[in-house]
Order: structure tokens, then sequence, then C-alpha cells
């Protein structure tokens, strides 16, 4: 099941939903269905190398999160609070 989140939209969306004569509800009804496909434009070499900075710092930053999560899965795995998943016959996935 899907859980809900709120969140607000950027403020360009109104004028993205105008330039095409709808509403932004409307136009965020046709991404939601695929009626519409948003494209981002092309990274330049700089923009790209920035972004893989800032991934990298992100990714050595969250290092103790990490480590926190695999000791909680490995102690829940080790007490047998854990069940085999498999996703070719997950009833959650057919």
């Amino acid at each position: 099941m899907a859980t809900r989140r709120k969140i607000d939209y950027p403020a360009k969306l109104d004028e993205i939903a105008e330039t095409f004569g709808i509403s932004t509800p409307e136009l965020l009804d046709e991404i939601a269905n695929g009626e519409l496909i948003v494209v981002r434009p092309a990274m330049t070499d700089e923009e790209l190398a920035a972004d893989e900075a800032l991934w990298d710092q992100q990714f050595a930053e969250s290092q103790d999160v990490l480590d926190r999560l695999a000791d909680s899965i490995h102690a829940a795995y080790a007490a047998g609070l854990t069940e085999d998943f498999d996703p070719d016959t997950d009833p959650d996935l057919q």
C-alpha cells in the first residue's frame, strides 16, 4: 500500500500548467497518468561532475546510518523476525 505524503509543489509548476492552458492539478494528473512525460534537460559535464561529487559526499556522510540499519536488520534476522522473500511468488507483487 502506498504511503500518502504531502509536498508543496514548485511555484514554477503553475507557470508550466498555464503554458499548456490547463490547471496545475490537471497537469499533475497528466504526469501521474503517463499522459505527459517530463524530460529533464541534459546536464553539462560540469553539472554532472558536481552532482557526482554531491552524491559521493552524501553517501560518505550516511555510512553511520547505513551501519545502524544493517545492525538492526541483522538483529531482526537473527531473532527469527524476518521471512524469505521471492519476488517471483510474492502475492503483493502479482
